[in-house]
């Protein structure tokens, strides 16, 4: 009987499977260890693979999606390897259109004197959907190079993927660019490398068109302007960006509507600081500042106009509070909410969408014992808006003193001080705290002497006797600097550094005093106010 058998065709002879184990040598006790401690770590790597990847935020077959408009980094999202083989490649979308690049090609990227061959990928929102996710350039039927030439009345803008928020932007699958939720056709982007040749961001040289102004005095149909804004320069207001002032040679206009009843004319001259355009979303908002150092900004309700010396100026339509409660409030019971409507409170000066229903305010009324909840009222309007002056932030969840309560003609009741005050000078919401926790507070109006003292115009005796003391103190540290012994001995020293920190606070405080417009309350505690 033979030993072995022929092994069939593309196997092998089992006894010959037989004999190796047979003849193959013992384990010495040393093999079988490294043999345990080997299978031990094969099984480790597993078990930290399956875990990982269980955590990862994309797996194989799915596309990244970004939510948000403000991208990080892109090669932050997708190394080369990666992008390479299986977590992006495996859905990728496919687009019709060419994109448009400033000097390089479309798998080049510009290192600051040349093109560099290298994989590149852009950020594409799906106008149907809104998801955005990265892609390849490749993904695009092509890349046309051309340096974008506006035309004369659009201003060239330059963005950055990590430059001001208010500069981000993507493509959309037609190969048009969005931003601020417009979409552009002259534009040209690069991607740019670093140093050391990895791809850091990619820029954008957009060509944006001229954004309407309401113009003030646009009334009559032959283009004249009755209240005499008819310099023969454009008509060019600054208009913010982010960060950056941008001059158009020429804005489109519209006629601003005129103030209506219950409205009061305010004019502030624009970019002082008090007021300025804003563009967002292709549409210009006034940015302001009001008495009371409440920052607004709209888009309806205002215009602007040139004054004698050719500057702009911008006149506001702003609610007179006590001619709306006159006119809203005479036989129903009136209360003030700080927000709009469907709004709440964020816990620094904006306000914001609620998420549910439930966590809007609604008022409770109480009857004039305090103890008893009134039934709610059927004749109630509830008016908008914080009240027009300083404001004090009652909060009853913080002090026991802030306590409030709503009695069932809508005034406002403050047990610890016995005040009352009527709708026009409080307003109640529910704010968003930083733990996220809604709690309800009331802005209540000061009386107008507890304003801030940088507010008003102060005593002219004791802003005369600041700067005299500022003057004696100068006088007293320069001589203290004559003296040599002063200087080089270590009380000398002291001495000298205690009369220039009285010279620094006197002088600041005396210019805090004698300036006449009134600061913001940041500012005051600068100047030692």
């Amino acid at each position: 009987m033979p030993l072995l058998k022929a092994a069939e065709p593309g196997g092998l002879d089992p006894t010959v499977l037989d004999m190796k184990r047979v003849c193959a040598p013992p384990i010495s006790g040393e093999t079988q260890r490294t043999s345990l401690i080997a299978k031990a770590v094969r099984t480790t790597l597993v078990l930290v693979t399956v875990v990982v990847l269980t955590g990862l935020p994309v797996t194989r077959g799915q596309n990244l999606t970004l939510q948000h408009e403000l991208f990080p980094n892109p090669d932050d999202q997708h190394s080369e390897k990666t992008n390479a083989s299986q977590r992006f490649l495996s859905h990728r979308q496919g687009y019709e259109a060419k994109y448009f690049k400033c000097r390089c090609e479309g798998n080049q990227a510009w290192n600051g004197s040349d093109c560099v061959d290298t994989l590149t990928r852009v950020v594409v929102t799906n106008p149907d959907t809104g998801i955005t996710q990265m892609s390849l350039t490749d993904d695009f039927a092509g890349v046309t190079v051309r340096n974008v030439v506006c035309p004369w009345d659009h201003v060239k803008m330059y963005f950055g993927l990590n430059s001001d928020p208010a500069h981000q932007f993507t493509l959309l699958p037609k190969g048009t660019l969005l931003w601020h939720q417009r979409e552009y056709e002259h534009y040209c982007i690069d991607h740019i490398l670093n140093a050391e040749g990895i791809q850091i961001t990619w820029e954008a040289r957009v060509c944006v068109p001229p954004p309407a102004v309401p113009r003030c005095c646009l009334d009559a149909q032959d283009g004249s302007f009755p209240c005499g804004d008819d310099f023969p320069h454009p008509f060019s207001p600054p208009i913010k960006i982010g960060e950056t002032f941008v001059n158009w040679p020429e804005v489109t206009t519209v006629a601003g509507r005129k103030c209506e009843q219950n409205e009061r004319e305010i004019s502030l001259p624009l970019n002082t600081g008090k007021s300025h355009l804003f563009y967002e979303s292709g549409a210009v908002s006034l940015v302001w500042t009001t008495p009371y150092f409440f920052k607004e900004t709209q888009q309806e309700g205002f215009c602007v106009r040139r004054d004698e010396r050719g500057g702009y100026v911008a006149t506001i339509c702003h609610e007179d509070q006590a001619a709306v409660h006159q006119n809203s409030c005479g036989n129903v019971t009136c209360v003030r909410k700080c927000c709009p409507e469907g709004q709440i409170h964020s816990e620094e000066t904006y306000c914001l969408p609620v998420k549910h229903e439930s966590q809007l305010w609604k008022p409770n009324f109480v009857d004039a014992d305090l103890g008893t909840s009134a039934t709610p009222l059927d004749n109630l309007t509830i008016l908008y808006g914080r009240p027009h002056c300083f404001l004090y932030v009652a909060d009853p969840s913080e002090n026991e003193n802030d306590k409030f309560h709503m009695f069932e003609n809508g005034d406002l009741f403050s047990p610890s001080s016995n005040y009352r005050d009527p709708p026009t000078r409080y307003c109640v919401d529910n704010f968003v705290t930083t733990d996220k926790k809604i709690v309800t507070k009331a802005l209540i109006c000061l009386d107008q002497q507890t304003q801030p003292v940088c507010a008003i115009k102060a005593n002219p005796l004791f802003p005369t006797l600041m700067v005299l003391s500022t003057v004696f103190l100068g006088i007293i540290l320069f001589i203290y600097l004559s003296v040599p012994e002063l200087r080089d001995k270590l009380h000398g020293r002291c001495l000298i550094s205690f009369s220039f920190a009285f010279f620094v606070a006197y002088l600041l405080t005396s210019i805090s005093y004698l300036i006449n417009t009134p600061l913001s309350p940041g500012v005051c505690t600068s100047l030692g106010k």
